[in-house]
């Protein structure tokens, strides 16, 4: 099981919902109006995960946000790249690495730690170092995505996958950055039950990595 999910000593369970889809009956008067196409399309609709290609969730309803502002948002640093963070996002910091958790959701989190790792990430094996190392984190591991990726001129890695914490769901997604004595990882789990898709705000604050010090 995953440890990185706690903060101050405590481990936040993810919110449990229940939905049951509501029944819709149409009458042939109904037929009548040209409206009803609308109206259904509306009361129908069912927003999804659109930040990973093949990712159901569980079907629960979602509105999408985007709190990520450069006028507002947070500059963090962490051994030795910055990224930014929407600035009304929750933080915490313990000896294990760096926690910020959206104040819609609070079963969806950002975690940035640090791993002792000499593998380039451009390689097999260091892409299936930080994929097995995810898949021993959590139960029922099943991968969807991986692709490398360049930080300015840094090795990086982005991983996509859905596994199983406390009995719950969640889709994650993981930057991994190859730096001087290790690798940084910018990990986010949301839960499949999240009434909140922030997956915008995630592919920005990913886009936003970058060196320390580096001006592009």
């Amino acid at each position: 099981m995953s440890t990185w999910r706690t903060i101050g000593g405590q481990a936040p369970l993810p919110a449990r919902f229940s939905w049951t889809p509501g029944k819709v009956i149409l009458t042939v008067f109904v037929a009548l109006f040209l409206c009803v196409g609308v109206l259904l399309t509306v009361l129908l609709s069912v927003e999804t995960y659109g930040s990973v290609d093949n990712w159901n969730g569980s079907g629960y309803q979602q509105h999408g946000t985007s709190d990520f502002n450069s006028d507002t948002n947070s500059v963090e640093s962490f051994q030795g790249i910055q990224f930014e963070v929407p600035g009304q996002w929750e933080q915490y910091e313990d000896e294990n690495g760096l926690y910020y958790i959206p104040s819609e959701a609070m079963d969806s989190e950002l975690y940035v730690m640090f791993v002792a790792s000499d593998v380039p990430l451009h390689t097999p094996e260091g892409q299936d170092f930080i994929a097995g190392w995810m898949e021993e984190s959590v139960e029922a591991y099943e991968e969807i995505h991986r692709e490398e990726r360049t930080v300015d001129f840094l090795e990086g890695l982005y991983l996509s996958f859905t596994g199983n914490l406390y009995d719950n769901t969640y889709l994650f997604e993981l930057l991994a950055v190859h730096v001087q004595g290790g690798v940084v990882c910018l990990i986010w789990d949301t839960s499949a039950y999240s009434g909140v898709d922030y997956s915008e705000d995630i592919k920005q604050i990913f886009d936003s990595v970058q060196m320390t010090g580096y001006s592009g």
